[in-house]
């Protein structure tokens, strides 16, 4: 208090005193009267002693249980025999305290930032919120309980069933809690033996992340092999990684043994993967200025046009991309302009590329043998008469073969000193020779930031799938025969453009327009019951030439007068009853229509996105609008009524039917 100032909290005895200070001396005996405390406050005092006495009984009784046993016991005071809302309390206390170390959260609403569950503290200093609270608490740890298996269920342990028992019923649900939860099982038991899974996938998550993060440091530390992301360098470096230059400048060239298999010397370094370019590279050169050495770097356009017949079909003809689709490889383009097809030349150009040459790569590693060289990956199915056509080794060693012209051609080296097949070859030296004089000569210019560009130049390296997207377009250009199916619409346009002449995705698509029309048009009579006349299909996959061959059916199929039952969903689900899950065993409402599906679905190569099994399909198919009924598998298909005049969208082999 202030000196010479009155206090700020006076007790009933300070009153007293300064009362009894501040009286004159008269003799007489003093009569003072002091007002008493208010009740709620001696109340108040009284229950936090008496909890305050419970919670000493309890920790002088029964000790900590964490630390007498390796597994967890509750050990709570006797029960007295007029229990108070503080033994309640206290025995609460030690239960919760149980809670937190086993680390469950089953039937927690509400959880703490660190996991734990959020405690309820009473709403007020009545005996009925204070054994509210308690109520709440037990709710919670007879969820612990019994998600050990200690209880049978939760039946009456609700707080609204406990709220409403008096004190003693309610500290005897309390050691009836601890007890259940000493006879689990010592493992139960144990610290964090009792994690929910929520828990569990909330610090396996956690961990994860930091396992991630770990992996990524590690990654840039020792980065995971990746074709597209290792240049091997004709030029020598230091240790750190700079390049070594003679006295003019120029950059000294590494000692390079390549015996047309197999590289040796040089270096290799670690790039990020470049962005993916478009075929507009190829037309201008002006943002990629390697792509306008491509022709160059190959050694003229007798070179570009044997590498591109060499290589593009290695990733776009049909024998490669079945062979990727039934090694399991393989998983379609659902963001081409077509659907429906398994391998896109155009837009899809560079990133299918990178994919599958890194796919051919991995599998040749796996065969490749020093001694044998070239002929160690190559592969003729009559050398290995042991090998089933469903075996793994069958299907790997396919794939490994599709290498062999990219290291025919000069793309592709089994580099010896890191036992891996690397971008380079006689292709990449010459590539290398020209980007090194863009950039001694941007070097030389002396114009602003000039060393900065010569050092991008030397820096950026495009990646083989980059390089055969340029080879195939140029090679285009030049008069190489590509097989139109494998073209996108984008790719069209590019051709247009190279080519000249006549508007190809013009010509394709007034051609696919008029088909459709005549195919929805003899759907709808079909559906309206105007039609009398059978309707024989023929069908051919994606990848068919100007030769009947596998691609084609055997011969067409009679599907008859379809009956107006077949259309609509309905109608299409009952076609493909046999194939629709739960119908197994179940017979087709028109078998020729069906026979004609299962034959086509056969025929085409790679994934074809369940199509057969949706009855969604069918029923655009024969919906009688232009818009949809005329794709099939993305495929091509003709018919005839009747036995008439073929109507299909262009030319076919010779009819022998």
């Amino acid at each position: 208090p202030r000196e010479g100032g009155p206090s700020r909290r006076r007790r009933p005895q300070d009153a007293l005193r300064i009362a009894m200070a501040e009286m004159p001396e008269t003799g007489a005996p003093l009569k003072v009267k002091v007002k008493p405390p208010p009740r709620i406050l001696k109340k108040i005092l009284a229950k936090r002693s008496e909890t305050k006495r419970a919670a000493m009984r309890a920790r002088d009784e029964g000790g900590d249980p964490a630390e007498d046993d390796s597994s967890l016991r509750v050990v709570l005071p006797k029960k007295p025999s007029s229990p108070t809302i503080g033994d309640l309390e206290a025995a609460g206390d030690r239960l919760w305290d149980i809670l937190l170390l086993t680390g469950c959260t089953a039937k927690c609403g509400r959880l703490n930032s660190d996991g734990t569950p959020v405690r309820v503290l009473p709403r007020g200093n009545s005996d009925y919120k204070r054994k509210w609270a308690c109520a709440s608490h037990m709710t919670i740890v007879a969820s612990m309980v019994a998600h050990g298996g200690g209880l049978t269920s939760l039946e009456g342990w609700k707080r609204d069933d406990l709220v409403t028992k008096d004190v003693d019923a309610l500290l005897t649900d309390a050691h009836t809690l601890a007890k259940a939860f000493n006879e689990l099982d010592g493992e139960l038991r144990a610290p964090g033996a009792l994690k929910c899974t929520v828990a569990f996938h909330r610090e396996q998550k956690a961990q994860r992340k930091a396992e991630i993060a770990e992996e990524v440091k590690a990654e840039r530390s020792d980065p995971s092999f990746n074709p597209d992301e290792r240049v091997f360098e004709y030029y020598v470096r230091n240790a750190d990684e700079n390049y070594v230059r003679d006295q003019d400048g120029n950059l000294l060239r590494a000692t390079v043994v390549d015996d047309g298999v197999r590289i040796r010397g040089g270096s290799t370094r670690f790039r990020r993967e470049p962005k993916v370019v478009s075929p507009r590279v190829a037309e201008d050169g002006s943002h990629h200025p390697w792509a306008n050495k491509v022709l160059e770097a190959l050694g003229g356009v007798d070179a570009l046009k044997g590498a591109c017949n060499a290589t593009v079909p290695e990733l776009f003809s049909p024998g490669a991309i079945g062979d990727l689709a039934e090694a399991g490889y393989f998983n379609g383009h659902g963001e081409s302009t077509d659907q429906g097809r398994c391998a896109r030349a155009g837009t899809k150009s560079d990133g299918q590329s990178r994919g599958v040459i890194r796919i051919y790569a991995e599998n040749a590693e796996i065969y490749y043998d020093a001694e044998e060289g070239l002929a160690s990956i190559e592969f003729d199915p009559s050398d290995f008469p042991h090998l089933d056509p469903e075996m793994e080794e069958y299907k790997n060693r396919k794939l490994a073969s599709h290498l062999v012209p990219f290291i025919q051609q000069g793309f592709v080296r089994y580099h010896v000193d890191s036992g891996r097949f690397l971008f380079a070859g006689p292709y990449w030296e010459r590539a290398s020779v020209l980007r090194e004089a863009r950039a001694r000569d941007e070097e030389l210019s002396g114009l602003s930031g000039c060393k900065g560009r010569a050092t991008q130049i030397r820096k950026n390296v495009p990646t083989l799938g980059s390089v055969i997207m340029v080879v195939m377009i140029k090679g285009v250009a030049h008069g190489c025969k590509l097989p139109a199916s494998m073209w996108c619409k984008y790719g069209y346009n590019v051709m247009k453009r190279l080519l000249g002449g006549a508007d190809l995705e013009a010509e394709s698509e007034a051609a696919r327009v008029a088909f459709a029309k005549a195919w929805a048009a003899l759907m709808r009579r079909f559906a309206a019951g105007e039609e009398t006349l059978p309707v024989q299909i023929d069908f051919r996959n994606q990848f068919a030439m100007d030769v009947r061959d596998e691609h084609y059916l055997p011969a067409p199929i009679d599907l008859g007068v379809l009956p107006s039952h077949v259309f609509g969903r309905a109608g299409a689900e009952a076609v493909l009853a046999p194939s629709l899950p739960g119908n197994r065993g179940s017979t087709s409402s028109w078998p020729a229509l069906y026979n004609f599906l299962v034959a086509a679905d056969a025929l085409v190569p790679g994934p074809t996105g369940g199509r057969l099994r949706n009855a969604a399909g069918l029923d655009d198919f024969l919906s009688g609008k232009p818009s949809c009924s005329s794709v099939l598998f993305a495929a091509d298909f003709r018919f005839r009524l009747g036995g008439g005049k073929w109507v299909q969208k262009e030319e076919w082999p010779g009819d022998q039917f």
